[in-house]
């Protein structure tokens, strides 16, 4: 059980982190391009978590 709430931590963690980093991309962009900055940002670094070959390099 306790392995299960640290793997769940860990990816909310990581979402968090993708939110910020997505968050900044967007504050820092142009307004009208704001909301597509975002959704591009954080799903790239988001499905990198998904991804079992990054888990191995």
């Amino acid at each position: 059980m306790d392995t299960v709430l640290a793997i769940l931590f860990g990816v909310f963690i990581y979402f968090v982190f993708c939110l910020i980093i997505a968050g900044l991309r967007a504050l820092f962009s142009k307004p009208k391009k704001r909301k597509d900055n975002f959704k591009k940002t954080f799903w790239c670094f988001f499905l990198e978590t998904f991804n079992p070959f990054q888990w191995f390099s």
